[in-house]
C-alpha cells in the first residue's frame, strides 16, 4: 500500500500486521494513526475475520500513545463512512483536549463521526456492521 510505503522514516512501530506513525495534521498533543498493511478500505469493509487485527490496533495504539503520555486522557477510533479521509483503514489515538473548533470537535465526536474500537469489536462479535 502506498500510505505505508511513505512512511518508512517517520514509524514509530511496525510489524507485520500494521504500522504506527504521527499524523500529520495533529488534532491533540500527540496525534497517531495505526494502519492496516493489510488494504481494507473503511470500518465497512471489516468482518468478523478482522477481529485479532482491530484488537491488535487498539492495544498497539494504546501502547504507543502512552508511551508518548501516560497522564491525558485519550480518545481512540475509526472515521465512520462518509467521513472518512482516506481510503485506508486507520485508527486514530489522540491525547486530549481536542482544539475547540466546531468542524474539529464534530471530526472526532464519538456520537456523529468516530466509531470506537470497543463498539467496531462489539458489532464484529456479533457479525453486524460496524456503526
Amino acid at each position: 500500500c502506498k500510505i505505508i510505503k511513505e512512511k518508512n522514516e517517520e514509524k514509530l512501530f511496525e510489524d507485520d500486521r500494521i504500522v504506527i506513525f504521527h499524523d500529520i495534521k495533529p488534532d491533540g498533543k500527540y496525534h497517531l494513526q495505526v494502519i492496516p498493511k493489510e488494504h481494507i478500505r473503511n470500518i465497512n469493509y471489516l468482518k468478523r475475520d478482522h477481529i485479532p487485527l482491530i484488537e491488535h490496533m487498539y492495544a498497539k495504539g494504546r501502547e504507543a500513545i502512552d508511551n508518548l503520555d501516560e497522564e491525558s486522557e485519550k480518545l481512540f477510533g475509526f472515521h465512520r463512512p462518509p467521513r472518512n479521509s482516506v481510503n485506508h483503514l486507520h485508527m486514530h489515538c489522540l491525547t486530549k483536549p481536542l482544539p475547540r473548533f466546531r468542524h474539529r470537535w464534530l471530526t472526532f465526536n464519538p456520537r456523529w463521526s468516530l466509531a470506537t474500537p470497543t463498539s467496531v469489536l462489539e458489532c464484529l462479535k456479533q457479525d453486524q456492521k460496524p456503526t
